[in-house]
């Protein structure tokens, strides 16, 4: 499958959060829980994954279903609108956990 520029651009883009979301964890768990600047960066990560992932083709999300593109996009859209019931551990979690795995991806995609 031939991917074009501009998913290309959008899965750059998609590293270049990953990388965000690597920097922030490697300041390690018990920073995280007390800043919560921190916390909101976090939250602000996510929301960008998943606004630039609801940017690629549906070709590319359905040619690598093993990449949580569709997921990215749900927590975005749980981060923009129901930010009051937000659960850090979750947000962690997905930065910690699942981000890495995807970017991994996307990656060798790329």
């Amino acid at each position: 499958m031939s991917i074009s520029d501009r998913d290309r651009a959008t899965l750059q883009d998609i590293l270049a959060f990953g990388r965000e979301a690597e920097d922030l964890v490697s300041r390690g768990r018990s920073t995280y829980d007390s800043d919560v600047m921190l916390q909101r960066a976090a939250q602000m990560i996510c929301l960008s994954l998943g606004e630039a992932a609801k940017r690629l083709s549906d070709e590319v999300m359905q040619a690598h279903p093993g990449i949580r593109f569709r997921m990215m996009v749900a927590l975005r859209d749980k981060v923009a609108h129901g930010y009051q019931i937000l659960d850090t551990q979750v947000i962690w979690d997905t930065i910690a956990t699942a981000v890495p795995a995807d970017i991994a991806k996307v990656r060798n995609l790329l």
